[in-house]
């Protein structure tokens, strides 16, 4: 089953029992060598921070946030443009806290994703990874089905404000260069088509499954 349509956020399974994942909110910046994971966080739930910085001479500053696991690193065929997408299940002292990420005094980028499980997770994992920069057209791509409850996560970004060519998400923001979105899948699993506009140069697309493996 290919899903296109719009989803809820924080949609429940209703499942008696069988454990979900909600929105909790998000941050983000468009300046800064740094963006502080939101206050309203706690211990145990799930943060992904997609990072997209272009420098006018040399390139980005390449920062994996701190204690965070990488799902893709990109630079482009000029070096001028650096795009990271990592996540981490939050530990106490998390919240609140402020983390490097890819930065350029020109443009940078970043919004962290906050994702709360009902029930304690012991791992995440990444499934389906997509990703490309190009100077033409990135093409659509598809995150594969996946046991449910998961996250499908994509960013795309480009030299113009960029934009998905379709409503596949739950939720879309922008930060600069870079613009984020995901999809709370806790139940009715499928893949899912994700797409960008030719924005001209440096266009990049990533998308992929966090998949929780709860305690």
């Amino acid at each position: 089953m290919l899903h296109h349509a719009l989803r809820a956020k924080g949609v429940t399974s209703g499942g008696g029992g069988s454990p979900t994942l909600e929105y909790v909110t998000h941050a983000k910046i468009t300046s800064g060598s740094t963006i502080t994971i939101p206050a309203s966080a706690q211990a145990g739930d799930i943060a992904v921070i997609q990072n997209r910085a272009t420098a006018v001479a040399g390139s980005p500053t390449n920062v994996v946030p701190a204690n965070f696991t990488e799902v893709i690193h990109m630079l482009s065929s000029n070096n001028a443009t650096r795009v990271r997408t990592s996540y981490k299940k939050l530990v106490s002292g998390d919240p609140g806290s402020s983390v490097g990420v890819n930065y350029a005094a020109f443009t940078t980028g970043a919004i962290c994703w906050i994702f709360r499980p009902s029930t304690a997770i012991a791992s995440l994992s990444v499934a389906s990874l997509n990703k490309v920069m190009t100077d033409s057209d990135p093409g659509s791509q598809t995150v594969a089905s996946q046991t449910a409850p998961y996250l499908v996560l994509g960013d795309c970004g480009s030299s113009a404000t960029p934009s998905f060519n379709s409503t596949w998400y739950d939720t879309t923001d922008i930060a600069g260069y870079v613009r984020g979105g995901y999809v709370i899948v806790n139940s009715s699993p499928g893949s899912y088509s994700i797409d960008m506009n030719d924005l001209g140069s440096r266009n990049h697309l990533i998308s992929f499954a966090l998949v929780p493996t709860f305690a």
